[in-house]
């Protein structure tokens, strides 16, 4: 029989204020985003810094994984140098932990 091993090895946290992430879902104008209200974005972030932050959202017996924090605040989408530091920052963290 064959498996797959398809546990996560690390997370990859793409860092940005709630209102950040609301103003660029109304910029794409995407209808599948359309309901996404500000505030289930705020309650989103507040879970995400509870549980891969400060660690006191983790559900009995989950393992710990290495964490990598992205600050998407940056702007990719025009700054090369700054796709060149986030593309090197994630292989750096695949090669040492996965």
């Amino acid at each position: 029989r064959n498996t797959l091993d398809i546990a996560p090895k690390g997370i990859i946290y793409l860092q940005a204020p709630p209102d950040d992430v609301f103003a660029r879902v109304k910029k794409r104008g995407r209808k599948e985003e359309a309901a996404l209200s500000l505030q289930f974005l705020i309650d989103l972030d507040t879970h995400y810094q509870e549980w891969l932050i400060t660690k006191t959202d983790l559900p009995i017996g989950e393992k710990i994984l290495p964490l990598l924090i992205i600050d998407a605040r940056q702007d990719y989408e025009h700054d090369f140098h700054v796709q060149e530091k986030v593309v090197a920052s994630i292989k750096k963290f695949i090669d040492a932990h996965c």
